[in-house]
């Protein structure tokens, strides 16, 4: 959208570059501390008496998971393409605008879950 208003792509790059820094400086109080951060990426302690035990990620519940966000995100990037497509040559959008009705789609998603976190 920048680049469309004449921003060269660099400022554009640098220009959401400062507002995700001032967001997260914003934010930062919410961020957990450098002690909390460490406790939950420690790794457990093993059990001594269970050395045949599998690594947890090997879990039937998390590959299947894993296979549900995959096919997700697939769904959602082919979305963006075909979406992009259809504007494009159908409806006679820019080709630098055409992804925007991806974005457009998201917003009532945005919407429900920030709604639904209170």
């Amino acid at each position: 959208m920048l680049i469309r208003l004449g921003l060269e792509p660099v400022f554009g790059a640098l220009t959401v570059s400062v507002v995700l820094l001032a967001l997260t400086f914003s934010q930062h109080s919410s961020l957990l501390k450098s002690d909390e951060e460490k406790s939950l990426t420690e790794p457990p302690l093993k059990d001594v008496k269970n050395k045949d035990q599998k690594p947890a990620w090997l879990n039937s519940t998390v590959i299947f998971l894993g296979a549900m966000c995959f096919v997700a995100f697939l769904s959602e990037g082919a979305m963006l393409d075909w979406g992009a497509l259809l504007l494009h040559d159908y409806k006679g959008v820019d080709k630098a605008l055409s992804g925007l009705g991806y974005a457009f789609s998201r917003l009532p998603w945005l919407l429900c879950a920030c709604l639904a976190t209170k």
